[in-house]
């Protein structure tokens, strides 16, 4: 790092010429302007966002060298809209590779051969009411490091790239046009500290404006809600530092504040001598007696209209959003106004599919609601500090906000050590970067600091250790002490200077279900689990435990969510966390005929400097598609488990048949008054009666019995009975409509009786033998057996096949994200199970007149097991399929990754309806959020479609499914004990060859897969974590049986039929 290196690649220079950090606040000239206009309609603002001119270079020794001049000719460049990336404008490449950097790591350099840089330029006039007044430039966010120019002079240089950069060009400003020029490298040395598990991208790609102060102005404000320890009664303390940039001293100055709630103002001043050239720090107190608070589900705000007069004059006034809140720890829990609440959170990079990072506010709004009709309170800025105006939201809505600094050094981290993470090489202990980590946090901490909604900060992410994170902890202590302070990577790491722990909060991540139980349960069991080796168990259960990152929803996953929860709601100091994490990170690309697709790592091209780093290659492609919705915002099926869990009602069965229930008010601060409360009963899924509820008054954390008059309802013992419970809102709402519903509880009223008796159907069953089938005749129905295989080979209706495939059994899933990346082995050998299938017998047995059955008995040698499968045909056409797999060995053969059979159906029998859960997806380890109920769709729309391929579309504890087309023709599949089923216009293994949806082929049959059961999907983690074990197929003797049956309705509907079939 010798002088001779410029100061992008220079650890020791992190800006020059750049303006102090502050708080988020705009600048108008009157206080009635600053309550009425948001920060942009400010006459003293002047966005600069729109079309710039532009230049791209591979590396920076061909940037143009003297394009700032305003002489300098740049009519023939290109231009390009600001905010945005260059490389989703087409200038460069987007790289994915997680963990290395994206070029060769050696700190601080960048490789002089790949090195791009983007030049920009564009003209502003300023307006005439701003002259006479200092005129400042805002970038909310430039990646990695930039030059700016004006009027051909340098103004400054910055990095740190998620948070502002102001300049001043007051010195360098003219009459008239102004030619203004930045100059942005990809990447810098302080890219190292940006190593983070996202796209690599670049570009002003945040807003960019100017804004007008007087000369002397209020450049900083912090506004501390102190909170009494009954949390009743507060005081509010505000901090202006006003500076004076005249030559002139101020010796009346006064700062007003004005606090506004829906009823008031309260006003209070502090005045001060304001010294020429100089700051002066202004201190201001106002007693409030029983202010709203502010929280996640309460977000209640008042105005803080804050001015400077000079000689009783205003001259400048601004407006912040305040929050009466207290944050802390107290023994083991974390505590928001008193109440140990639980953070129902995500991880949120900013990432849009065809903008990358520069989200619309119209994006960043449509996240927020999203996450507030499907139950999220808590957001992790993850791994940088969000857009302002998702922060406003955040305020306005209720959002809880853990605030992470711009730091993440992964590839230099070290994994290691008694405390799991070892002082790394970078930033480590060494005080140049230590400075970078410490102006990183500290820009973040003081752009937030008067946010509500912030309350918790976070040093960064998978650094390693270091005493670089401990200054900036003592740094932000410094700024705000009101809120706690987390590192995850040294959560184990003693205080060596004050005793305990350097951080009140463990925030562990992706933690298993069944250990985290272990954990918590005493001394005894808390010895089997991985914390063991850190700190003993009191020292474990001593502080709260708030999960960073959990339940990673790659792909089809976040299995076993309701598990974890039910272990988070049991232990007082486990206080929820943030599943990885929010939305889909893929982008839009083209196939070569002009389709699109959502793509991902080395979806766009060979990009040799990053991709050959040894060790690493499995991380270049989709790890970054981990998503709660796909990139566009589409809800995943997973997030509607999550929307279920963390729902804030819930309902226990004290007497269901007597339609007694226990309503449990989960919320910490409203009560239920603002919701109304619905029940539905049906039968066999189809409803027969309903109503409403008169809910008692139930206090936050309280419960009351209630009850539904279902002894009015004569229900039938040949009939199913379920009973739902559903909260919704009463009246709009800012986040959703009137009538949305934010929790449901289902309870079985009255299970089916079996009969007595099963009559046969009484018309008459042939088999006659053919060289190569047996042929079965019912009614309507002609069926065949192959003689070669011993499969059900052909199905007819009235003439009409149905089949367009054999029935064969299949232990095989395509890989989900989850199950690719656990170890070899563990899945066995039951994809190939039935490669080498071998048909030891096949014996039609006579039951009598109306009943026939053929068995086929099997060896799979793939998995040494032994298969036997029994047709039983009935009179009326239907057939019972009976098998059982018998796995002597099964120690030996790995789990199972399902369990059942597969058919491909003619395509035409597109229309599907079943009596089970739904409507979405659901699993044996992700269903609590899928009711049971009477559903229909086409087969199209059973897909979810993943961005990258794979097992998806089961539905869960069906009690029968129906295929039908347009005519009303079809097949029925129904089970005595339940059954699972897929159905798609591709087979399993185009699945699994596919790498993106468009390479689906669509086929010309529908492939059908009927199981008893799916191992579980996991959600652990995705690189190796496996389904809880009560959710594995484990080898041994499994048997099940299945009724396949023609359908016809009579309405061309399959949706009316009940469970028996009428």
């Amino acid at each position: 790092m010798g002088e001779e290196q410029p100061d992008w690649q220079n650890a020791a220079v992190i800006g020059i010429n750049k303006e102090p950090p502050h708080a988020t606040f705009g600048v108008f000239g009157s206080v009635d302007d600053a309550l009425k206009r948001a920060r942009h309609e400010s006459e003293f603002v002047q966005s600069l966002n729109g079309m710039w001119k532009f230049h791209w270079v591979k590396a920076a020794g061909d940037r143009p060298l003297d394009f700032m001049q305003p002489e300098a000719d740049v009519s023939g460049w290109d231009e390009i809209e600001v905010p945005s990336n260059w490389q989703m404008k087409g200038y460069g490449v987007p790289i994915y590779v997680n963990q290395p950097m994206a070029f060769p790591n050696n700190p601080p350099f960048i490789p002089a051969d790949y090195s791009p840089v983007g030049s920009y330029r564009r003209s502003f006039n300023l307006p005439e009411h701003w002259a006479g007044r200092e005129t400042f430039i805002h970038f909310d966010g430039v990646k990695s490091a930039f030059y700016i120019w004006l009027n051909g002079e340098r103004v400054g240089y910055s990095q740190g790239s998620m948070t502002p950069a102001e300049f001043n060009l007051s010195p360098f400003l003219k009459e008239g046009e102004n030619t203004l020029a930045v100059e942005v490298y990809r990447w810098s040395d302080g890219s190292y500290l940006e190593d983070q598990d996202t796209w690599d991208l670049s570009g002003i790609y945040r807003d960019v404006y100017l804004f007008s102060k007087p000369k002397i102005h209020i450049r900083d404000i912090h506004a501390v809600t102190r909170l009494d320890d009954r949390y009743e009664n507060a005081v509010l303390d505000v901090t202006a530092d006003v500076r004076n940039l005249s030559e002139a001293a101020m010796p009346a100055g006064e700062v007003v504040c004005d606090l506004y709630d829906s009823r008031d103002a309260k006003t209070v001043i502090a005045s001060g001598r304001i010294v020429a050239n100089e700051e002066a720090r202004l201190n201001l107190q106002l007693a409030i007696d029983k202010p709203l608070k502010w929280s996640a589900e309460t977000p209640h705000l008042y105005k803080l209209a804050v001015s400077l007069r000079l000689e009783n004059e205003v001259v400048e006034a601004t407006c912040i959003n305040i929050g009466f809140k207290r944050v802390e720890v107290v023994g083991n829990q974390f505590l928001v106004n008193g109440k140990p609440i639980y953070l129902k959170g995500v991880n949120r990079p900013e990432m849009d599919p065809r903008r990358g990072n520069a989200l619309t506010r119209e994006r960043m709004l449509e996240d927020v609601l999203l996450m507030k009709r499907f139950n999220i309170n808590a957001v992790r800025t993850s791994h940088y500090p969000s857009h302002p105006y998702f922060m406003d939201l955040c305020d306005e809505y209720g959002l809880y906000v853990y605030d992470e600094a711009n730091v993440e050094s992964h590839e230099n981290r070290v994994v290691s050590g008694p405390w799991e993470c070892a002082v790394s090489p970078l930033p480590g202990d060494d005080p140049v970067w230590g400075d970078q980590v410490v102006d990183r946090v500290e820009r973040m901490v003081h752009r937030d600091k008067n946010r509500a909604a912030v309350v918790i900060w976070s040093l960064g992410n998978e650094c390693g250790a270091g005493n670089a994170f401990i200054r900036a902890r003592d740094r932000i202590r410094e700024i705000s002490p009101d809120r706690p302070v987390i590192y995850h990577d040294m959560r184990f790491h003693p205080d060596e200077k004050d005793g305990g722990y350097l951080f009140d909060i463990l925030d562990d991540g992706y933690v298993e279900a069944d250990e985290l139980e272990r954990a918590y349960a005493g001394p005894d069991s808390f010895k089997t689990t991985k914390w063991k080796r850190f700190f003993p168990y009191e020292e474990f259960i001593a502080r709260p435990n708030i999960f960073n990152e959990y339940a990673h929803a790659m792909g089809n996953s976040v299995g076993n969510f309701s598990d974890l929860w039910k272990v988070i709601e049991k232990y007082p100091a486990l206080q929820g966390g943030f599943i990885w994490d929010w939305a889909d990170q893929a982008i839009v690309n083209h196939t070569d005929d002009g389709r699109e697709y959502f793509a991902y790592g080395g979806d766009f091209g060979p990009v040799t400097i990053h991709t050959k780093q040894k060790g690493h290659e499995h991380y270049v492609g989709n790890f970054l598609v981990n998503g709660l919705v796909l990139p566009d915002r589409r809800p995943s099926p997973a997030l509607r488990e999550v929307k279920k869990v963390h729902q804030n009602i819930g309902v226990t069965a004290l007497d269901a048949a007597a339609g007694r229930f226990l309503v449990k008010n989960k919320y910490f601060f409203q009560s239920l008054e603002t919701f109304d409360a619905v029940w539905q009963l049906t039968e066999d899924g189809v409803p027969v009666a309903d109503g409403s509820l008169d809910l008692p008054e139930i206090a936050p954390q309280q419960a009351a019995a209630i009850e539904v008059p279902l002894k009015d309802y004569v229900k039938r013992p040949d009939r199913e009975y379920f009973v739902k419970l559903s909260f919704r809102l009463k009246d709009d709402v800012s986040w959703a409509e009137k009538g949305h519903e934010v929790a449901w509880d289902q309870f079985l009223v009255s299970a089916k009786q079996p009969p007595a008796t099963v009559s046969a159907a009484d018309q008459p069953v042939s088999v006659s033998s053919e060289d190569d089938c047996f042929v079965i005749s019912a009614g309507n129905v002609r069926a065949e057996i192959c003689r070669e295989s011993g499969f059900l080979s052909s199905y007819a209706v009235n003439g009409s096949e149905l089949l367009k495939g054999k029935l064969k059994p299949n232990f095989w899933r395509a890989p989900t994200d989850n199950d690719t990346h656990i170890r070899p082995g563990f899945w066995g050998a039951w994809r190939e199970a039935t490669e080498n299938i071998q048909l030891v017998s096949l014996i039609p047995e006579e039951q009598g007149g109306t009943t026939r059955s053929i068995e086929a008995r099997f060896r799979l040698p793939e998995v040494e097991s032994e298969y036997t499968l029994t047709y039983s045909f009935a009179g009326d056409g239907s057939v019972r399929v009976a098998w059982k797999l018998e796995t002597p060995e099964p120690k030996k053969q790995g789990v199972i990754p399902r369990l059942g059979m597969s058919f491909k159906l003619d395509g035409m029998l597109d229309q599907v309806a079943w009596y089970g859960r739904g409507p979405h997806e659901n699993y044996l380890d992700r269903k609590d959020g899928a009711e049971i109920g009477l559903f229909r769709n086409s087969v199209d729309g059973l897909h979810h479609p993943y961005v990258t391929p794979q097992e998806n579309g089961n539905r869960a504890d069906v009690r029968w499914v129906a295929f039908t087309g347009n005519d009303g023709r079809g097949i029925r599949l129904s089970g005595p004990a339940g059954l699972n089923f897929s159905a798609g216009n591709y087979s399993q293994e185009d699945l699994a060859r596919a790498k993106h949806g468009h390479e689906l082929p669509d086929r010309d049959f529908i492939a059908v897969n009927v199981d008893k059961q799916q191992s579980g999907l996991g959600g652990t983690n995705s690189w190796g974590g496996k389904p809880l074990e009560r959710y594995r197929l484990l080898p041994g003797t499994h048997s099940f049986e299945f009724i396949l049956a023609p359908f016809i309705s009579a309405t061309g509907n399959a949706a009316v039929a009940r469970s028996d079939g009428s």
